[in-house]
């Protein structure tokens, strides 16, 4: 959840300033229908990739075949963080999938006290 305690607002100093982009999931081309799998954050300090941790939920929606979209947003996973840890920014505005059915949403802008606290915030939203 993004966090709003006072002591934040009052030393924007030591907020970081970041760019973050939801990874989406079509796994039916064709299909607007999309999952978030994950947010990739690019920051001064570096890079982070907050995985969705319920990945198993897509059993609900694809039954026998979920095994399969799951390995494939996993496998996407991967291969988005080793290019962010390559390519940092541009990975996110030059965006080149390697597997279909994996795109990125909006790039925004945030500030947060960590990478990694921006990026759970806006997963969890």
């Amino acid at each position: 959840m993004i966090s709003l305690d006072a002591p934040i607002f009052e030393d924007f100093d030591r907020l970081q300033r970041a760019v973050w982009s939801p990874i989406l999931f079509r796994p039916i081309m064709g299909s607007p229908e999309q999952f978030v799998i994950g947010i990739a954050v690019v920051g001064e300090s570096g890079v982070y990739l907050e995985r969705a941790n319920q990945l198993q939920r897509l059993r609900c929606v694809f039954a026998d075949a979920a095994e399969m979209a799951i390995t494939v947003a996993e496998t996407a996973l991967n291969i988005i963080e080793a290019d962010l840890a390559k390519r940092a920014m541009v990975a996110l505005t030059d965006f080149r999938p390697a597997i279909s059915g994996i795109l990125l949403g909006d790039i925004r802008d945030a500030q947060g006290v960590t990478l990694q606290q921006i990026a759970e915030s806006w997963m969890a939203a």
